[in-house]
């Protein structure tokens, strides 16, 4: 086996700590927004909007980086066109979509929420063409295996 990729190993580090630190988000966020909206002069009428958004939002992109995890550690063993790398795919693309959407339905009176909404969507569907493109070379790696 041969050692893995130091950008796989790398994607892995990130993704465990942006997991980690929207972990820490859920506790921390109302503090961390009041301390924000001091700083910065916003009005408190934010805060409530804000967290309802990233409280509804939060699980499913930590179900995806989740998934992301999983389909790191699986590409760092050796298994990279594989059927179960697109499920993953498929899986992680919800999660971003309906991240997405939720961010977009309970935070759609801030731009910046919509904003993030946009390109979490617009992510998906990159990541749900790459989950097409695993299964077709799922597909061509099993028919190629037959042959002798």
């Amino acid at each position: 086996m041969k050692r893995p990729d130091l950008l796989t190993v790398l994607c892995l580090v990130l993704t465990v700590l942006c997991g980690g630190l929207l972990v820490c988000g859920f506790f921390f966020a109302p503090s961390a927004l009041r301390l924000y909206v001091e700083s910065t002069g916003r009005p408190e009428s934010i805060i409530p909007d804000i967290l309802r958004t990233f409280y509804a939002a939060a699980p499913f992109a930590l179900g995806g980086m989740f998934v992301l995890a999983v389909l790191l550690v699986g590409i760092m063993r050796g298994e990279i066109f594989v059927r179960r790398n697109a499920v993953l795919l498929r899986v992680l693309a919800l999660c971003a979509a309906v991240a997405s959407v939720l961010c977009a339905a309970v935070g759609w009176r801030y731009l910046p929420l919509l904003l993030c909404a946009g390109v979490g969507f617009f992510l998906s569907v990159i990541v749900a063409v790459l989950s097409r493109l695993f299964f077709a070379a799922a597909e061509i790696k099993a028919e190629n295996a037959l042959t002798i």
